[in-house]
């Protein structure tokens, strides 16, 4: 994400004094948040709201709040007059709440994919330290059943698997074709970010990541230069929930041989021109052919690496039309720790495409699959991917 103009002010911003009153402190809040939208936000008409008369029709309702709860509703009120997704307002624990979740896990991730045989989930991530990696359950192998049921195996060990403490009894089908029952228990644990590829029969990479980051973006580069062979690469972003546009910069530098015009973002309809000049630095710069898979669930940096591939016709974008929300919006403190989330950039395509509500252009529009034992949108891929894979045996 891309810090706010002149974002460093609030650094100074500082918590009430622990003795200070209840309604002064209630407006201390809602007047700091009022003041940064004020200055920060990106559309300076407010998308069409006078801001001002806002300002005193939820200001008695903040006053008056009894906690800090009742203050966060009426300053979410008044934000949500922008009629804006992204910006909004948390108290310090709903924060935590969102952004360090606690749960159980088994400590890895299972998928339906047309490759595997009977509809069988394949484990595509194990995670290090976690109950089903101690166990030496590795990727690639092929879950069958927990507790005895097959069906919705992902919809299992999201929900009825997440006690901690309880123990799962799993059957597994190796790599090897062995069978195996394993009991698993359910920990908590800091679930890692999604990270995998596979090469299949054809010789097409299907990489997929949830987000755009230095780590992730460097993962991508490993897996570039371990598979520069490959026929064919499928970038799934159907999960991709975005991050920062640095990251995203350098991620096109894989599948491009040269920097390209990433399109530009605006604070209050100045261009803000470096985002043209983000470095792309010199990676494995893959050359073959590209398909990129997008979903609803595909959002901000994803939309825009997508749709950047789309406009410069380096391969095409598969799926269903993605969440449309590519406003640059960021965190940042207000007093006594709660957080405020504000939209500060908007962004057009190099082709000049408005994402925000609007979302990718589709080269094919597949719906998501219903069935465990089929993903349309990779066999849509493949399909796309043919004619190429013929010329290169």
């Amino acid at each position: 994400m891309i810090p706010p103009p002149r974002a460093a002010w609030n650094l100074v911003a500082s918590a009430p004094a622990p003795n200070q009153e209840r309604t002064a402190y209630n407006l201390s809040v809602y007047d700091n948040v009022w003041d940064w939208v004020d200055r920060c936000y990106y559309d300076a008409t407010f998308n069409g709201v006078d801001w001002n008369a806002a300002k005193e029709r939820h200001r008695a309702a903040a006053g008056s709040a009894r906690n800090d709860d009742e203050l966060y509703t009426a300053i979410n009120r008044l934000l949500g007059e922008l009629k804006d997704r992204h910006t909004s307002a948390m108290t310090a624990p709903k924060f935590t709440q969102a952004f360090h979740p606690a749960g159980g896990t088994l400590g890895m991730r299972v998928e339906g994919l047309a490759t595997a045989p009977d509809g069988r989930w394949r484990v595509f991530q194990v995670f290090k330290k976690g109950p089903a990696y101690r166990a030496g359950v590795r990727e690639g192998w092929y879950l069958l059943t927990c507790n005895g049921q097959s069906q919705s195996l992902r919809e299992f060990l999201q929900t009825k698997a997440s006690t901690v403490g309880q123990v799962v009894r799993c059957e597994f089908l190796t790599d090897k074709d062995e069978f195996r029952t394993i009991d698993l228990t359910v920990v908590q644990m800091p679930i890692p970010f999604l990270r995998a590829a596979q090469m299949l029969p054809e010789g097409v990479l299907v990489v997929r990541f949830d987000r755009f980051d230095l780590p992730s973006v460097r993962w991508f580069h490993e897996q570039m230069v371990k598979h520069r062979d490959a026929k064919a690469l499928v970038i799934d972003l159907r999960r991709n929930r975005g991050g920062h546009v640095f990251a995203e910069a350098s991620a096109l530098s894989e599948v491009f041989p040269k920097p390209v015009d990433m399109g530009k973002i605006t604070f209050r309809n100045e261009e803000a021109f470096w985002h043209r000049c983000l470095p792309q630095f010199g990676g494995a710069r893959y050359q073959g052919p590209i398909v990129v898979l997008v979903s609803r669930g595909t959002m901000s940096a994803a939309e825009i690496f997508a749709q950047v591939v789309h406009d410069h016709h380096r391969g095409f974008v598969v799926g269903e039309k993605t969440a449309g929300t590519v406003l640059t919006a960021v965190f940042w403190p207000l007093p006594g720790n709660g957080k405020l989330y504000i939209s500060v950039y908007d962004y057009h395509s190099p082709n000049g495409r408005r994402l925000e509500g609007n979302g990718v252009e589709l080269d094919k529009i597949v719906a998501s699959s219903s069935t465990a034992n089929e993903d349309a949108g990779l066999q849509a891929a493949l399909e796309i991917l043919r004619p190429a894979l013929q010329v290169a045996r």
